[in-house]
């Protein structure tokens, strides 16, 4: 039976190029390589990441993608996320996310009046297939590029 893990990351550029000589990448083909530019959003005084709760844009195409991540269970650092997507119509509509009390506490006009960006992300990602033994494969995605928030700027590496 498949299982599925996730384990994320972070390094520097000369972690990624040691992790780029490693014999599985050497080995493996580039799978995918995508452009993922996202616009992550809160309130200024952050009342979305006290509730556990994440809201971006993310352009797909010529088109942008509104998503909202939350915790059921804002008080356990542990619980999954569920998330929640929509193509984004130049305004944020919550009317589809599943936790009606969240949407409806998020379409408040308190709260969506000051809702603001907080950082950019622009980002490549690379994908590999790997196969470090026969029967197993290990999906390994590595994203790299800058985040922008208040006009400082800050280099990520996550894999």
């Amino acid at each position: 039976m498949p299982h599925r893990h996730t384990l994320k990351l972070s390094m520097g550029e000369g972690d990624y190029g040691r992790l780029l000589r490693h014999r599985l990448f050497r080995q493996t083909p580039v799978a995918s390589r995508e452009s993922i530019v996202s616009i992550h959003y809160d309130t200024r005084t952050l009342q979305l990441a006290m509730r556990s709760v994440e809201l971006s844009l993310r352009r797909s195409g010529s088109s942008w993608i509104q998503t909202v991540r939350y915790a059921e269970n804002s008080s356990d650092a542990e619980s999954l996320m569920t998330e929640w997507t929509a193509i984004y119509l130049n305004h944020f509509d919550f009317s589809g996310v599943e936790n009606a009390k969240l949407a409806a506490w998020l379409s408040q006009r308190k709260i969506i009046s000051r809702i603001t960006p907080i950082f950019e992300s622009n980002l490549r990602r690379t994908t590999w297939q790997l196969r470090p033994q026969p029967g197993v494969v290990v999906q390994a995605k590595v994203d790299r590029g800058t985040l922008v928030s208040s006009g400082r700027r800050e280099s990520l590496i996550d894999l």
